[in-house]
């Protein structure tokens, strides 16, 4: 492998918190020979019972539980300890350094030693029976769902000395969360070719009767050349496996109406339509569709409320009326109101760039207040 740079681990790799409690690791988290972590969100945190603000983030929170219960955290804990070293061989992967870490386990970059390709292994120590079929479920999904150019591969998952690992594709480009973050929102064209490539790869996934169900900008990856991809099958199931429950589960700022009812009864394609129509207002506007920060207010507005069209959230950038068309189909309240199906909203979206390829192509080099020049 002479010859081969150095990997990179900053802002960079993988993301898949996959419901299992695996987060970033803070500065000075590392273990003695551990590469730096890095600041992606590796995880979707439970929300905390001491009601920090920070933890109850609508936008990066995991929760699990009862709207009248809030906060209502339900976390996987594993019963063993993990502490892979580097250059320690695990399942035919050499260890390079740990990307993050958390209560449940922790997401390494490896170096798979018959190909020399660099890629993510995210490892559960003895995991209980709660984290246990949380990760297989996470592993059946996204295995089923991969092969799709805008599906973050999946290459093997198994157990080794006595602990759960999943190998994924190691993503260095980054999350959509992190490059709005960055640079701003993105303009119209950019946004919508972006999330029709995402659309693409949820129609791939629901072709294979999955539902995603925590579609968000930090779910949405980057490989090196710009490709996006959707990560974390952490709450994916099968689409004849919904059932009513009590709990409600995903990130509070995306959920669909329909999930965020005690009885959510039989999800649907267009549970996730909606929540990717959340991913591209985000993009558009650099916001979360709905500015509440109270977790149940949000979901009481969530159920009640259509979202302020992207172009009056954010006037200055002066956001199409049809792109506003499209957000507001794709997040109507009414699955019935929304587009059929990923197929659908991925061709209004191209019937959009195609219409306005004009935008696509002027000049460049003015600051429209997005926070960079367009």
């Amino acid at each position: 492998m002479a010859g081969k740079p150095t990997p990179k681990i900053s802002r960079s790799g993988w993301v898949s918190g996959g419901g299992c409690g695996l987060r970033v690791s803070e500065p000075g988290d590392e273990e003695p020979g551990s590469l730096p972590p890095t600041e992606l969100d590796l995880e979707r945190t439970a929300v905390s019972q001491n009601g920090d603000p920070e933890n109850e983030d609508p936008e990066s929170t995991h929760f699990v539980g009862r709207p009248d219960q809030l906060p209502a955290p339900r976390r996987a804990t594993p019963t063993g300890k993990l502490g892979w070293r580097t250059g320690q061989l695990v399942a035919g992967h050499k260890v390079l350094g740990k990307l993050g870490k958390g209560a449940s386990g922790a997401v390494y970059l490896v170096e798979h030693l018959e190909s020399g390709e660099y890629r993510a292994l995210k490892a559960i120590p003895t995991p209980d029976e709660e984290a246990r079929a949380c990760f297989e479920r996470e592993v059946k999904s996204q295995m089923g769902a991969g092969g799709h150019p805008n599906v973050a591969e999946c290459f093997e998952a198994g157990e080794w000395e006595g602990h759960v690992y999943l190998v994924m594709e190691h993503l260095p480009g980054g999350s959509l969360r992190e490059l709005v973050r960055q640079r701003g929102a993105l303009v119209g064209h950019e946004a919508a070719e972006v999330v029709a490539l995402l659309a693409d790869g949820l129609a791939a996934v629901h072709a294979v009767g999955i539902l995603h169900r925590d579609l968000k900008p930090a779910n949405v990856m980057f490989d090196a050349v710009g490709v996006p991809k959707l990560v974390d099958f952490g709450l994916a199931r099968a689409c004849d496996a919904q059932s009513q429950t009590d709990a409600l589960q995903g990130t509070p700022a995306y959920m669909a109406p329909e999930q965020t009812r005690t009885a959510q009864g039989t999800l649907s394609e267009q549970t996730d339509v909606y929540g990717l129509g959340g991913v591209l207002y985000s993009a558009l506007t650099g916001d979360l569709p709905y500015a509440c920060s109270d977790m149940l207010e949000l979901l009481l507005e969530i159920a009640a409320c259509d979202p302020i069209p992207p172009s009056e959230r954010r006037p200055e950038l002066e956001i199409p009326a049809a792109l506003d068309a499209i957000v507001l189909r794709a997040m109507a309240r009414s699955p019935k109101e929304r587009y059929s199906s990923a197929v659908e909203f991925a061709k209004a979206l191209r019937e959009y760039c195609r219409e306005n390829a004009a935008e696509a192509d002027s000049p460049k080099g003015t600051d429209d207040g997005r926070g960079y020049s367009s």
